[in-house]
């Protein structure tokens, strides 16, 4: 599990001071992006390393339970639930000091270029796994 924590700006929220639930998908995939770089990566280190195109999104889905406002604190937590051949899945929950606020999920794939040049979802090497655990 990695947990990384974001302010909300005036920018991240609508006409009411709610945060616009776009944000929360950008704090998600943030969060995703901190948790590589925590571990000594990053989408361009995986290029280089692995030989892929990056880890796209294939599906993803969020349900809020109570709102975060402007200048509040939130912690969002990260934990992978599900290891595919080509695919994993990841499950956020975003938090107001001790209160959820949301939860969330991003499934990405391992996608690089078969030997025709075509890009496809290949299969997740053991080292990455290990890194993330």
């Amino acid at each position: 599990m990695f947990e990384t924590r974001f302010s909300v700006e005036w920018g991240d929220c609508d006409a009411a001071g709610i945060v616009h639930y776009p944000r929360y998908f950008d704090w998600f995939d943030r969060t995703f992006q901190r948790w590589l770089k925590a571990r000594g990566m990053s989408q361009r280190s995986l290029g280089v390393e692995f030989g892929i195109l990056g880890t796209a999104l294939v599906d993803v889905g969020a349900s809020f339970s109570a709102p975060v406002t402007y200048d509040q604190e939130i912690a969002v937590a990260a934990e992978i639930s599900l290891w595919e051949e080509r695919r994993f899945r990841l499950d956020y929950r975003v938090r107001l000091g001790e209160h959820e606020a949301a939860r969330g999920h991003e499934v990405r794939a391992w996608v690089g270029r078969d030997e025709s040049g075509r890009m496809r979802g290949l299969l997740i090497p053991t080292a990455f796994r290990e890194r993330l655990r």
